[in-house]
């Protein structure tokens, strides 16, 4: 195991498709049970999963589930505060973290091999930065994948 973690954002309310995305179905199960699973089978702990909306009805996908859940009361005022809520939480459940894995609930093709080959790079020395489309986003320590 490695000293990074995963924050998992499973607040939002899905209103576009008037849905909760996150227990939508994918080859068996609920997104968010899949994109969960793949974070408890890669090499990053803690995983914390942060629920917003709907989470009387996520919740139960998670049951029996080596993670922590967060709930973010401030959900609908949008995704930074969930990022927020994830990185408090992680900070109290271990102090000795060194960088995170941030995940959305609703990305299915992300798996524990592609999760462990992201920090097998950020352990390597990868440059820690992040792109989103032409914006680098070096305060984060992300990734440049790209």
């Amino acid at each position: 195991m490695s000293n990074i973690g995963i924050i998992i954002l499973a607040a939002g309310a899905s209103t576009r498709l008037g849905q909760p995305k996150q227990i939508l179905a994918y080859q068996g199960k609920s997104l968010i049970r899949h994109i969960t699973e793949a974070a408890i089978n890669s090499q990053c702990r803690p995983v914390v999963v942060v629920l917003g909306a709907y989470v009387e009805t996520i919740e139960p996908h998670l049951r029996n589930l080596d993670i922590h859940i967060v709930y973010n009361q401030k959900w609908s005022t949008g995704m930074a505060s969930s990022i927020r809520c994830g990185l408090n939480a992680i900070g109290a459940i271990a102090s000795e973290i060194e960088a995170i894995v941030l995940m959305l609930c609703d990305q299915p093709f992300v798996s524990s091999d592609l999760i462990n080959q992201l920090v097998t790079r950020y352990q390597a020395g990868a440059t820690r930065f992040c792109e989103v489309g032409q914006k680098r986003c070096d305060a984060y320590g992300g990734l440049r994948l790209r």
